[in-house]
């Protein structure tokens, strides 16, 4: 979109002033490189069922789980970024051997998202060329930017859209007669939550921005353009399910009111619990995510607070600079926050969108001049970051797809996941099971992929599990398994390494299920890579599996 003639032109900088971010964003290019090999689809477990998905669809089999022995339809994640994947198989519809087309796509969402940050920046925010390249290089240094543009993941796909729906809402914003602009905001944020609910907060902002600027034709306009966007996709989760279990329900639109704290179905030490938690996350976000920081105790605690704090007080003050245009920004930022402190998940990697809008409006609170202290810190820090990425992704080895990204994310010691183990596994349910056999597996979506076999988990992941120690006790557990087994009639069940990272009593529940004589082991492929039959027993028995493991109890 071109500048209207009243627009003030974006402040002109000196061309060798963009050298140094453009010589560190041509460095990303093998680190991004490296990720993009690493990865392997499935493992993620969300792009295991996007993948899943787009097979159902490509081969007319509607918008299900392929795999999935229920045959739900699938009323977790909306359909546009499935169904650009649709398009990918079936120009190609062999897996594994397609893997690098579907990959392609957030790989070009991820270039799409770039190109639009800057146009963002350069067209609305009026920064210089220098400026809009280090705050893109901020936010490409992220981690989990790295970790999901180069995994089928829906990052990218929704911040591309998310942004250029931002430029177009800023220019209706800034003009009375900017119908057009608002109709096309309408339709890319109505994508944008087509690819994830969260983009009702982009829909929101972008209504408020309108009425708080007194544009009420366009806020009508933009309303009922992307309300019809949010009426398909709520009609469409309205459908009738048959999920009765938290591991049924893990795919189904239910999950994510499940994760919803303000729900009304957890007790409120709970809700206090994630809220508390979530803020504080929130909170250091900037040192973890931005700077890059170390997690931290003790007295380096306050090394991550300090900055934090300063970020947040920064931000602060750019809001108060910020014109009018930037106003649908920050109020999607504003919102968008306010929906993840009480969301029952850890908001660091869903903060990722918004990350750009953190960056520009804190550049709009820094005093005018910094100290020369702080200039070659904020270069220092994410080049650094990099670095530890890149050499823990060559010393792990490229097979291990997952330790390398978890290592440099998270500064902790990650046990390693070998796929050439995982693809034994694999390879063994390929060879000794039946085609019709269902399988038990925490990552059932890329076990239907690479086998062919009905997958689904034989427990739930739980954010509150996961984040909080908010535990479900195990018996609950082990009773979900009873019901799925009996069904979904499975007969095997694969323990693959990763899964103790996903599901933390996985572990618990399989020697549970070991010391009853619920499975039996018949492959060891390697310590923590094996295949166990499921076994019948007497009506009654399972209530008692944990009676004959003493060492294991309820939290």
């Amino acid at each position: 979109m071109n500048l209207s003639a009243t627009d003030p032109p974006p402040v002109p900088t000196p061309r060798w002033g963009a050298t140094v971010p453009v010589i560190l964003l041509l460095l990303l290019i093998p680190i991004y490189g490296v990720s993009l090999v690493a990865s392997k689809i499935g493992m993620f477990h969300d792009d295991g069922i996007y993948v899943a998905t787009a097979k159902s669809l490509a081969e007319g089999n509607g918008y299900r789980i392929a795999g999935h022995p229920a045959k739900l339809p699938q009323t977790k994640y909306p359909p546009l970024l499935p169904s650009l994947l649709s398009l990918a198989w079936q120009v190609d519809p062999s897996f594994p051997q397609n893997e690098w087309l579907l990959k392609s796509i957030p790989l070009l969402s991820f270039l799409a998202w770039s190109l639009a940050i800057v146009w963002y920046l350069r067209s609305r925010a009026r920064l210089d060329l220098t400026t809009s390249l280090w705050i893109l290089l901020f936010t490409l240094t992220n981690h989990y930017c790295i970790l999901t543009a180069t995994s089928i993941m829906s990052e990218a796909l929704f911040g591309a859209l998310a942004m250029a729906s931002l430029g177009f809402l800023a220019d209706a914003c800034e003009r009375p007669d900017a119908t057009r602009s608002a109709t096309v905001a309408a339709l890319l944020a109505g994508a944008a939550y087509q690819t994830r609910t969260a983009g009702i907060c982009l829909l929101l902002a972008g209504c408020g921005a309108l009425l708080i600027g007194k544009r009420f034709r366009q806020a009508a306009l933009f309303a009922a353009v992307g309300g019809v966007f949010v009426a398909a996709w709520i009609a469409w989760q309205a459908q009738p399910s048959p999920a009765s279990t938290m591991i049924e329900r893990y795919y189904t639109a239910q999950n994510y009111r499940d994760l919803n704290s303000l729900s009304g179905m957890l007790p409120i030490s709970s809700v206090l619990t994630v809220v508390l938690r979530n803020a504080l996350s929130i909170l250091l976000y900037p040192s973890r995510a931005i700077f890059q920081f170390p997690v931290s105790t003790g007295y380096g605690f306050l090394l991550v607070l300090v900055p934090s704090v300063g970020f947040w007080y920064v931000v602060g003050r750019g809001v108060r600079r910020a014109p009018p245009a930037l106003r649908p920004a920050v109020l999607f930022a504003a919102l968008t926050v306010t929906m993840l402190v009480a969301y029952a998940w850890t908001p660091t990697r869903l903060l990722l969108p918004v990350l750009p809008i953190l960056l520009v409006v804190s550049y709009l609170g820094l005093p005018r001049r910094l100290p020369w202290p702080v200039l070659p810190l904020l270069v220092v820090l994410p080049v650094a970051s990099l670095l530890l990425f890149a050499q823990n992704s060559w010393k792990q080895g490229l097979a291990d797809f997952r330790a390398p990204i978890w290592l440099a994310m998270e500064g902790e010691r990650t046990d390693r996941v070998s796929w050439d183990r995982v693809t034994e596994v694999y390879s063994w349910i390929r060879q000794n099971t039946p085609p019709d056999a269902v399988i038990l597996a925490n990552y059932d979506p890329a076990l239907t992929l690479y086998t062919g076999r009905a997958s689904i988990r034989p427990d739930a992941a739980s954010g509150l599990d996961l984040f909080y120690g908010i535990r479900r006790p195990l018996a609950d557990k082990i009773d979900e398994f009873e019901e799925i087994v009996h069904k979904f009639r499975p007969r095997y069940l694969a323990e693959i390494a990763n899964d103790d990272g996903v599901e933390p009593d996985f572990y618990p529940l399989l020697e549970a299920l070991k010391a009853s004589g619920r499975i039996r082991l018949v492959s060891s492929i390697a310590p923590r890579y094996n295949i166990y039959e499921i076994t019948s027993v007497p009506p009654g028995l399972e209530s008692s599996l944990l009676k004959v493991l003493p060492g294991v109890s309820d939290p």
